[in-house]
């Protein structure tokens, strides 16, 4: 039967979607119903798709075990998904089959909800996608950093893939994936379009910093994102200030950190002495008056930022030309000694951390080169619960270099799955239980 069904996917967003569900046997198959997905990513790739897991070609997104009698079907059972990468996971699921209302598929990984997916009760008229390329087109050309490169064949390319998006898609899931192909044709970061509940990308709703005593006087802290409350910052703070237990190194391991804000800076803070320049971003009104980059005459003169608040900085890069951000005055800052795991997965937010704790001498940087994507973005709306997020500001360090496309190298390249193992070695510390010098999350 055919089913309008809305598929949320944690962290990936809100996607309205015509399905087809059926009974083949014990199995509940659920699949697009103009294989709009396959279609969207072409033939090869949709073919691959087909011979390499147990997804048809036609669309085929789930297929579910079900259990169950009376018209009545419950399911707890592995299941393929590899819409967004959902990979095998659980799928937990609950329908009665005479009533195409009810239902409703939860999806989880390591028992923790990733997606769910239930017919799309919403009764709002929906905005065309035509619509929705023209507001980015409009934001684009208002807000994005380097407005000379909009003329560039990269963004040409990238506007008329959504452009052929927006004519041939069916449904907001295949609209989506055929916006994040398009995205292949530009070398820029920081670039994508979701659809969410509210028209707003939602942040993690889990706590981004992990501390883990790998011994008497060593304090590993594991940073999935660098989204951090003020009550994530305070107790780090009261951690590295506790007198009873303190620690005389710190682990900062930014392996998996692929973005988040200025609480990075604020991060900083706690391990620098006194007020110190973190750097620097160039936004569109710099670049629509230059075509060189900032020198220290223009770059004195910057707009400082007087707090690690993400609505001033959001507010100053639309306002001025050139805005700098430094760590703030900290009256105990953290004495001991400080290094940071990198990695090709290290980026944005995560990248601006590493370098400057580089470049201020506080920390020995171990692993790999960091990812090179370092752009401050912007998200807006631009209809019907889609958002944009586009680079806003170029970043540039102290010194004046830019990580936008220029990894931040360690000091000591070990490769990115020894890091750990390698300054646990230098600092004479064998690994804890259940602590393997690959893994970044012990």
């Amino acid at each position: 039967m055919k089913i309008p069904l809305a598929l949320e996917v944690k962290g990936v967003g809100l996607y309205r979607m015509q399905a087809d569900v059926r009974r083949d046997g014990e199995n509940i198959i659920i699949r697009s119903e103009s294989g709009g997905v396959q279609r969207a990513i072409g033939f090869w790739r949709g073919l691959f798709v087909a011979l390499t897991s147990r997804q048809s070609f036609a669309g085929e997104m789930l297929r579910i075990k079900a259990r169950g009698n009376d018209g009545a079907d419950h399911s707890d059972s592995s299941g393929d998904a590899w819409v967004f990468s959902l990979g095998s996971a659980v799928a937990n699921m609950s329908w009665d089959y005479t009533d195409p209302a009810s239902l409703q598929v939860q999806l989880s990984r390591h028992d923790k909800n990733i997606a769910t997916l239930k017919v799309d009760e919403s009764k709002s008229a929906r905005m065309g996608y035509g619509a929705v390329v023209a507001n980015i087109r409009a934001a684009l050309s208002g807000h994005y950093y380097a407005p000379r490169e909009l003329a560039e064949k990269q963004w040409l390319d990238y506007l008329r893939g959504l452009e052929h998006a927006s004519a041939r898609s069916r449904d907001d899931l295949e609209f989506a994936v055929q916006a994040y192909l398009a995205k292949r044709a530009l070398s820029v970061s920081h670039v994508g379009l979701e659809r969410h509940r509210e028209c707003r990308a939602p942040l993690p709703d889990e706590a981004g910093l992990e501390t883990t005593w790998l011994g008497p006087d060593v304090l590993l802290v594991n940073a999935s994102y660098l989204f951090l409350a003020p009550e994530e910052l305070a107790a780090l703070k009261e951690t590295l200030g506790d007198t009873g237990r303190l620690p005389g190194t710190l682990i900062l391991d930014l392996r998996k950190t692929s973005g988040g804000d200025l609480s990075a800076v604020g991060l900083a803070s706690l391990l620098i002495d006194g007020p110190r320049s973190g750097g620097y971003f160039a936004t569109s009104k710099w670049w629509s008056a230059n075509d060189r980059v900032p020198q220290p005459v223009d770059i004195a003169r910057a707009h400082a930022l007087t707090s690690n608040s993400v609505d001033a900085l959001q507010a100053a890069l639309l306002r001025e030309d050139l805005v700098r951000i430094a760590s703030l005055a900290n009256g105990n800052p953290f004495p001991g000694k400080v290094y940071v795991l990198t990695g090709s997965n290290t980026a944005s937010a995560g990248e601006v951390l590493a370098a400057f704790l580089k470049s201020a001498g506080r920390a020995t940087l171990v692993g790999a080169p960091t990812a090179g994507k370092m752009l401050s973005s912007a998200r807006v709306c631009v209809g019907d619960g889609w958002v944009f997020q586009f680079p806003a500001a170029d970043y540039y360090t102290e010194s004046g270099e830019r990580l936008e496309g220029h990894p931040t190298t360690p000091d000591i390249d070990s490769g990115t799955q020894d890091a750990l193992g390698v300054v646990l070695a230098w600092i004479g510390l064998k690994p804890a239980a259940g602590v393997a010098p690959g893994r970044s999350t012990p």
